[in-house]
């Protein structure tokens, strides 16, 4: 008996000098999983969302629903580095917002290869970015950079008129009229860099492929008058904004409303001296008034 009981008290005594250990001793360092920004990239969905912030990996998918502020938000972060949207938002690292960082820190899933991340690598002339003017091929220029977004054109929180009507040009003051100062818009862009623009940045050639000098009477404007063949006439100038019309973020009605008319009074209540508007509409130019 006495044997027994010696044995027993032996080994809580080991069981209770383990666990003073466990307690005392620090957790060993937790090696976490590195994905590149390509892996990231390839969770660009709503259905599988992934998003870098501030050098950690997230798999959000299943925060999208819970998200106060709106599920858009988040889906606007799918696929992309979304650190700066956050940080906007909720402080970052220093001094931020404590219950956003915890519910962040509940889908952390490894953290982010710095080295994969894209840097512009090719230099491109304004005539090989016109030639990506389509939503399933969209290349734009903004800030003098060169950006692929055709991904980006379907999560785009704003809706995807706003970035088809970028593809082939130059995007920089619509993009400045919306997000001018912007970080998180800034940032968003990162992962879709392809290098910088060569020469002059200026607005692609007309969408018809007419000179901008031919002149027009306001009879031959009032013939093109339907969705299907729309012309109208804005500071004495002549645009043909058939294309335009699917892809004007305010609706097809607004453009249609022009057609075969002059619409200076129109546009200028709406836009009033909006650069980024006027430079859409550059891409549309097919002559002025007689």
């Amino acid at each position: 008996m006495t044997s027994a009981m010696a044995r027993t008290r032996l080994l809580v005594s080991t069981v209770a000098v383990g666990l003073a250990a466990a307690v005392l001793a620090p957790a060993a360092a937790h090696a976490e999983t590195v994905y590149t920004f390509a892996q990231v990239q390839s969770h660009g969905t709503a259905q599988d969302c992934w998003t870098i912030v501030n050098g950690g990996v997230y798999n959000l998918t299943g925060f999208i629903g819970r998200h106060e502020g709106g599920s858009k938000v988040i889906i606007g972060l799918c696929g992309i580095d979304g650190s700066a949207a956050y940080n906007g938002q909720h402080g970052g690292n220093q001094g931020g917002e404590n219950e956003p960082a915890r519910a962040l820190a509940r889908y952390r899933i490894g953290v982010l290869d710095p080295a994969s991340v894209p840097k512009p690598t090719g230099s491109y002339t304004m005539a090989q970015v016109a030639a990506h003017n389509q939503a399933a091929d969209c290349w734009s220029v903004v800030g003098g950079k060169v950006y692929n977004l055709t991904s980006w054109i379907s999560r785009h929180p704003g809706g995807p008129a706003v970035i088809t009507s970028m593809c082939g040009k130059d995007g920089t003051a619509l993009f400045d009229s919306q997000h001018k100062g912007s970080a998180s818009a800034a940032g968003a862009l990162n992962g879709f860099v392809l290098g910088t623009v060569s020469g002059s940045s200026t607005a692609a050639p007309p969408a018809t492929g007419t000179g901008v000098t031919k002149l027009y009477s306001m009879a031959q404007v009032r013939k093109h008058h339907t969705k299907s063949n729309c012309w109208a006439v804005l500071h004495k100038k002549v645009y043909n904004l058939t294309k335009w019309i699917p892809q004007h973020p305010g609706g097809a009605a607004t453009i249609t409303g022009l057609c075969g008319k002059r619409g200076a009074a129109a546009f200028n209540a709406q836009h009033g001296g909006a650069a980024g508007v006027a430079s859409i509409l550059a891409g549309f130019q097919i002559g002025r008034i007689a």
